[in-house]
Parts: C-alpha cells; structure tokens; sequence
C-alpha cells in the first residue's frame, strides 16, 4: 500500500523516487571530454571585437552602425533615446539618417538588416 500521507498522485509518489535513480545513474555515467578541445580551434578576435562594439553618439549626430550587428546595435540607439525600426536579421546593411546627420531625442531611425 502505498504511503497516502504523503500524497494520492503517480507523481508526487514516484518523483522522490525518480530523483534518487537519476542522480546515482548521472554520477556513474562516464563524461567524454576531448583534452584538446581547444587547440585546434582557431578564434578570429577582429570578430569578437566587431560584435562587441559600442557605439557613442557625439554631439546628437548620427553615427555609422552599418556593417555592425543589429542585435547589438539596436538596443543601443534606444538606450540613447531613439526610435528605431528595423527590417531583416544581422548586420546593418542601410541606415537612416546617414552618418552626422543630425538626431533629436526620440527621433525615428530606420535600419535595414541583411545576412
């Protein structure tokens, strides 16, 4: 019979139960890790770099973001006080306003994103 004081539910039930067997059956389970997983792995750190840019607007001009990655670059613009729409996923492909066009707070920029 089943212990009731401590629930009528499969789950409720079986859960501590479940728990006890996955954790022993996880820590004999032997862990495949390559030694050298990192010495054959070449980093292109210009990349890095370019999608951790941040950018600075100057004297409320418009910066150039093209070529810059928009999930990087679009919170950005909107944490200076811009409205920004966007069409397309990854980098900026075209902008507007162009570069040193001048920006007022919650004005509108138009990014178009391509791969």
């Amino acid at each position: 019979q089943p212990d009731t004081s401590i629930g009528f539910y499969g789950a409720s039930v079986s859960a501590p139960i479940f728990k006890e067997i996955a954790g022993k059956t996880f820590l004999k389970t032997p862990l495949n890790i390559e030694k050298d997983l990192l010495t054959d792995k070449k980093v292109d750190f210009s990349k890095l770099v370019h999608n951790l840019v941040k950018i600075s607007v100057k004297s409320d001009s418009m910066p150039n973001v093209t070529g810059l990655i928009g999930k990087n670059i679009i919170p950005q613009l909107e944490n200076l006080g811009y409205r920004v729409d966007f069409k397309g996923v990854g980098k900026i492909k075209e902008q507007f306003p162009l570069e040193g066009a001048a920006l007022k707070k919650n004005q509108r920029i138009y990014l178009t994103l391509q791969n």
